[in-house]
C-alpha cells in the first residue's frame, strides 16, 4: 500500500479531508520512509543494528472491518468478510515477514522485502 501513499504535509492527520485508504497508504509510506531514515542514521554511527521494512501482504485482521464499522456499512462488512475468506492469509502468516526480518542475520539494512 505504500506505493499508493503520498505524504500530505498540509494535512498529516487527515483533519481537512479524511479518507481511510489514503490515510492507510500514507501511514505505510511513512513507515517505510522511517525505516530508511533510521538505517541511514544507524550507518552514520557505524551501528550493527539494522532497519528493515517488511510487508505482511494481505492478512485477515480486524483492520478491514474498522472502516465499515465506523461507517455502519453492513454491505462493506460482508464484502470484507468474503474477501478475507477468499484472498487473505491468516494474521499469523502475515506476521512471518516481520519475524523473518527481525531474526535473519543475513539481511542488510535499508532494504524493503515485500511479503
Amino acid at each position: 500500500m505504500h506505493l499508493f501513499g503520498k505524504i500530505d504535509f498540509d494535512d498529516l492527520m487527515g483533519e481537512k479531508a479524511y479518507d481511510p485508504w489514503r490515510a492507510y497508504s500514507q501511514s505505510k509510506l511513512a513507515n517505510l520512509l522511517f525505516a530508511y531514515e533510521l538505517q541511514r542514521r544507524l550507518e552514520a554511527r557505524q551501528s550493527a543494528v539494522r532497519s528493515i521494512g517488511a510487508h505482511p501482504g494481505y492478512a485477515a485482521t480486524h483492520l478491514q472491518f474498522v472502516s465499515a464499522e465506523m461507517k455502519g456499512s453492513t454491505p462493506e462488512r460482508w464484502y470484507n468478510q468474503i474477501a478475507n475468506t477468499l484472498f487473505a492469509q491468516t494474521a499469523a502468516q502475515g506476521a512471518l515477514p516481520e519475524l523473518y526480518a527481525a531474526a535473519a542475520h543475513t539481511r542488510r539494512g535499508n532494504v524493503y522485502r515485500p511479503g
